[in-house]
């Protein structure tokens, strides 16, 4: 009887453990990426698009930024999770292929793909 409250003390101890590890490893995944995006709006006559967002330790004020400014911005970029920054991508596109002039279309989308495929190094 003993044999087994030792065995089920030590399983229910690595139990508690794998927990413990898995709820600290979960909070460490949600500071990583600090940004998280809540919006944007159309600026038609500027032809452009406002991105808003909020940090997440400070929920209660959001903050916008033109799309532009945040492609050019690599550094405010990588503190959105991944899929929101495919989100921020799709939407610039939209940018490109809807709000701006087409003379000025193929330019700021080889001035987009430069500044996106830098180096860090560089």
């Amino acid at each position: 009887m003993k044999s087994l409250i030792n065995s089920s003390k030590e399983w229910f101890g690595k139990l508690n453990s794998k927990i413990k590890y898995s709820s600290y490893s979960t909070m460490s995944m949600r500071n990583r990426y600090p940004c998280l995006l809540v919006g944007e709006k159309h600026l038609y006559d500027k032809h452009t698009t406002i991105i808003q967002y909020v940090i997440k330790s400070k929920r209660d004020t959001e903050y916008e930024i033109s799309v532009d400014e945040l492609l050019n911005d690599l550094l405010l970029i990588e503190k959105f999770h991944p899929t929101q920054a495919v989100k921020i991508g799709c939407i610039a596109m939209g940018d490109i292929l809807c709000m701006i002039p087409e003379d000025q279309r193929e330019q700021k989308y080889k001035s987009i793909m430069d500044n996106m495929l830098k180096t860090k190094g560089k």
